[in-house]
């Protein structure tokens, strides 16, 4: 899966739970979806510490903060910074980052706040059982994308059935390759100060900033 990609599939995962927008198929699945979808819908802002896992990779740490229409998201290799003007994608590797109007067709579509309104109606989602794990009774929710065209085979959420957070998740894309991803630490009090969701280059004076604004 191509780095953009891998990070949309990401972030569309993270911000499910505060955003609406399901085809339901089922009263049960609905009813846990919305209740999770409440739950963070009410958080003025939120920062979490995951760990993901790409088909045989190790496992990597990655961290999300959200708040409102803004967010920063630090993976390994890239980092993604929206301060709902601008968006300012850094990679790594190349030491090059590039800052777009986040209005732009690109960046609205890895825009949390926005994200998921182009799937409104692109999911079928399905009860699939309880689990326990860790001693915490999880509801299993199966997520198969509409589009004949989707990438994606299905997504699998478990959830918990006490406090209705997001646990864990996993990707499936249609050429069998899975994605594994699980929540480490979420912070509902977190303070994000509006400076963390944009990129200061006076941090990274050897990174070419790309400005095509």
């Amino acid at each position: 899966m191509k780095l953009l990609n891998k990070t949309k599939y990401l972030i569309i995962i993270l911000t499910l739970s505060i955003l609406p927008g399901f085809s339901q198929q089922d009263a049960k699945s609905t009813q846990i979806l919305e209740a999770m979808s409440k739950k963070y819908k009410a958080l003025p802002s939120f920062n979490v510490l995951f760990s993901y896992r790409y088909g045989k990779e190790a496992p990597v740490m990655g961290e999300l903060g959200v708040k409102g229409e803004k967010y920063f998201l630090k993976l390994t290799d890239q980092e993604i910074y929206n301060d709902s003007k601008a968006v300012a994608t850094y990679l790594k590797e190349s030491k090059e980052v590039t800052i777009q109007d986040y209005s732009d067709d690109q960046n609205s579509s890895l825009n949390p706040a926005k994200i998921f309104t182009s799937y409104q109606k692109g999911y079928k989602s399905a009860f699939v059982r309880t689990i326990t794990e860790n001693g915490v009774a999880l509801n299993v929710i199966s997520l198969t994308p509409v589009e004949k065209n989707s990438p994606l085979s299905k997504i699998e959420l478990s959830i918990g059935q006490k406090d209705n957070a997001l646990k864990t998740w996993k990707i499936t894309e249609k050429n069998g390759t899975a994605s594994t991803y699980k929540i480490e630490k979420f912070d509902s009090s977190a303070i994000l100060n509006d400076k963390s969701f944009s990129f200061d280059s006076k941090k990274y004076p050897d990174v070419e900033v790309v400005d095509l604004r």
